[in-house]
């Protein structure tokens, strides 16, 4: 959980990334809601699920929605074959809604943003669930399309109704893709702690060096200069925030690789320095 294992508000402006990769975001973008990890004993193989809540209190009737993105070049070499989502499901005692959206949705036009936008054809096969609070399996299967460049899993809650109580939300467990038509989905498929942190990597790294100095290339110079070689292949070459401490980023010409930034101090004695970094590469 790098990104922490709660969030609550601020979703009013733009889809946030979160959990595991899941990307969350309210029907014109809406903010009240929260995110959380949320530890559970009563389904075998987890020890923790998400939960998406609404605000105690809201009026809001706008979608909720929780999304996880796989990327084009995840998607081209399973162009044509059947492909098996399946995830656990279940609500709060407040829930207001009837039902709920599990789709399935694949794109021609390469990446699919997490809202749902391509510039491409997008199809989705849906299973609408009546969810309660004990947890059922979920299963949706398709063929991926041959000119498919995105595929994207999604859960919606569409209609939130009334004022909504402390127990309104829905949780989601166990959520995995596999190439295959299996009705009944397959048994969830462990990763180790390595893979799972390296996978998330690919996308978003916080860099917690506590106080990181930049380096003094040369006498005189008045820039500070921070180079670090990443723990893994990013998807892209990432957009950089430093966090605490007394610098400011001037430039950035990293890779997905590397960390390559410097920022111009305008003296050649005073330290400049960073508590973390934060490198986000996401879809």
């Amino acid at each position: 959980a790098q990104r922490g294992t709660s969030k609550t508000g601020g979703f009013s402006s733009s889809v946030k990334y979160l959990l595991d990769r899941w990307a969350t975001y309210r029907g014109a973008f809406e903010a009240n809601m929260t995110v959380s990890q949320q530890a559970i004993t009563d389904l075998e193989g987890s020890r923790y699920c998400i939960r998406v809540a609404r605000s105690s209190g809201n009026t809001s009737t706008a979608t909720i929605n929780l999304v996880q993105q796989i990327e084009e070049r995840t998607c081209i070499p399973i162009q044509g074959k059947q492909i098996t989502a399946s995830l656990y499901l279940r609500v709060g005692a407040d829930y207001t809604d009837g039902d709920i959206e599990v789709n399935l949705f694949t794109t021609t036009g390469g990446d699919l943003s997490t809202a749902g936008n391509s510039s491409g054809t997008l199809s989705n096969n849906t299973v609408t669930v009546t969810p309660t609070t004990s947890w059922q399996k979920v299963v949706v299967t398709r063929t991926v399309p041959s000119d498919a460049e995105s595929i994207s899993l999604s859960v919606r809650y569409g209609s939130p109704s009334g004022t909504a109580g402390s127990n309104d939300y829905f949780e989601v467990a166990q959520a995995q893709i596999v190439v295959g038509n299996y009705s009944d989905g397959l048994p969830f498929m462990h990763r180790s702690y390595g893979e799972e942190l390296a996978l998330c990597q690919r996308y978003y790294i916080d860099l917690n060096t506590s106080n990181y100095y930049g380096l003094l290339p040369t006498s005189g110079d008045s820039y500070r200069h921070w180079v670090q070689v990443l723990p893994v292949t990013m998807r892209a070459s990432p957009s950089v925030t430093g966090v605490g401490g007394n610098g400011v980023i001037s430039n950035s010409a990293g890779t997905a690789t590397t960390l390559n930034i410097n920022s111009n101090l305008g003296d050649s004695t005073s330290s400049m320095y960073f508590t973390s970094f934060k490198l986000d590469a996401e879809l």
